[in-house]
Parts: C-alpha cells; sequence; structure tokens
C-alpha cells in the first residue's frame, strides 16, 4: 500500500510530514493491518518521499504492525542515507527498482542499506542480469521481490528469474492499468491461487498477440 500520494504533506518540497499528517498515516496502516489479520504480510511504498529523520520517524512509529517491507522511505540515489534509514529501524528496507545494473546493487548491499532489494527485469537489461543480481545479492543473505510495472511479458520473464534463484521472496504485480493488458499475449498471465504457473513453451512461453499490440502503439 502507499502511504506518501494520500496525505498532503507528501507533496512539500522539504520531504518532511506534518505531526497531524504522521496520525493519519499510523492510523491508515493501523487499520489495513486489522482488516487483513495478522497472516497477511503487509508492505508499504513511500516512493522516496521523505528526508532521513522523517523515514526514521514514521518509520519507528509504525514498528508495531509488523510490515514486509518499507520501500524507498528515501530517494534512492544516496545509499549511505538509506543505510541510516535501515540502521535505525528494525522493518525491513526494500528499494532498488531505479538502479540498472549489478554493480549499482553493489554498493547498496555493501553498506548494508537495504534488507530486501527489487530490481526490474526491463530496467536492467534483461534476464542475464537480472541473475547476476540475484547472484549479488545472495552472497550479502539479501532476498529479490523483483520489480514489475512494465507489462505482461516483462512479468513472464521475471517469472521466470523468481523460479531459478535461490533468494525470490515475492513479485510484484500489476493490476488494472489498462483493459487490454491481457489480450497482448496469445494467453493471458496464467494466475492460479495467487501464483504465476510458468507456461511449458520454448522460451519465455508466451508470444504477442501483434493485432491488439498494433492498436496501442505509442
Amino acid at each position: 500500500m502507499d502511504i506518501d500520494e494520500p496525505i498532503p504533506s507528501a507533496r512539500q518540497l522539504d520531504r518532511g510530514i506534518s505531526p497531524r499528517d504522521l496520525e493519519y498515516t499510523v492510523k491508515m496502516v493501523k487499520a489495513v493491518r486489522e482488516a487483513v489479520g495478522r497472516e497477511v504480510e503487509l508492505a508499504i511504498d513511500c516512493h522516496g518521499a521523505f528526508d532521513v529523520n522523517t523515514a526514521v520517524k514514521i518509520g519507528r512509529r509504525l514498528e508495531e504492525y509488523d510490515l514486509l517491507w518499507i520501500e524507498d522511505p528515501v530517494p534512492l540515489g544516496n545509499p549511505a542515507a538509506m543505510a541510516k534509514v535501515s540502521q535505525a529501524i528494525q522493518t525491513p528496507i526494500c528499494t532498488g527498482e531505479l538502479l540498472n545494473t549489478r554493480f549499482e546493487f553493489r554498493e547498496l548491499l555493501e553498506r548494508q542499506a537495504a534488507d530486501i532489494i527489487m530490481p526490474d527485469v526491463v530496467r536492467t537489461g534483461g534476464i542475464l542480469e537480472m541473475k547476476k543480481i540475484a547472484a549479488v545479492a545472495d552472497m550479502f543473505y539479501v532476498p529479490l521481490a523483483p520489480h514489475n510495472m512494465v507489462g505482461p511479458v516483462a512479468t513472464i520473464a521475471t517469472a521466470h528469474i523468481c523460479a531459478c534463484i535461490s533468494n525470490f521472496l515475492v513479485m510484484e504485480f500489476q493490476l488494472g492499468d489498462v483493459p487490454w493488458r491481457d489480450r497482448l499475449l496469445d494467453t493471458p498471465v496464467p494466475i492460479k491461487d495467487g501464483c504465476i504457473e510458468l507456461p511449458r513453451k520454448p522460451g519465455l512461453g508466451v508470444s504477442l498477440n501483434m493485432r491488439e499490440v498494433e492498436k496501442h502503439l505509442a
């Protein structure tokens, strides 16, 4: 769930949060936790909206709700700042969707700035580089929760990666962005009981529906 977008202070330039909005954020997370129960894993995303002190303040207030992670509490680009937040709170920090190669992830991991990383197969350059990033993260005993917001081809490619690495945690999945998403492939992304069933055909196991693709060229 996003916590930065519903609050007015997230639109300020100083990356802070007002006391009123902090209390609203805590109530919002508390309400969701109580609704889904403790058996459901709940993660929050800050979209890099806050400064270090604000991120720590929010993180400490939310510790009692047993979050799976806090994503991008501060802007991604300064691993030292992210590490300071990570070391100050108990909830795991998840970040990395804007990083490109294993070399950028290495700095993040060496500084112990992330407890979970979320590389994106499209941004990192493909399946092989993503597997290398997973191997580097495994050296630090850090799991992967791949970022996945591009489309069904990237979803299938990411799922194949998740199935063959030892430090896979969970994969992001985008729902409801456009009504024609499932028509872009010869068959929709096969989801059963909250999991993706990997196609058994050669390659990625799916093909583009070019007639549908041509309707949405940009």
